[in-house]
């Protein structure tokens, strides 16, 4: 999937920006990889600031720290 954002604002010129290729993830999805690639204590939530978890935002959010050497 990819996307592209364009800007435009009152006496400026359109801007675009260049095009992003995108992943989708489950969110149960993404904390399996996270739990894979050495992550723990993944936290996920649906906008920045918030503890929402209901999932219905536009972005997944995901906030894990790295697993403690034993």
């Amino acid at each position: 999937m990819t996307e592209q954002v364009t800007w435009r604002s009152a006496g400026h010129t359109v801007r675009r920006d260049p095009p992003e290729k995108l992943r989708l993830f489950f969110p149960q999805e993404l904390a399996f990889y996270l739990e894979q690639a050495g992550f723990q204590d993944a936290k996920l939530v649906d906008a920045f600031g918030k503890s929402n978890t209901a999932f219905d935002g536009r972005r997944l959010i995901a906030i894990a720290a790295p697993r403690r050497s034993q």
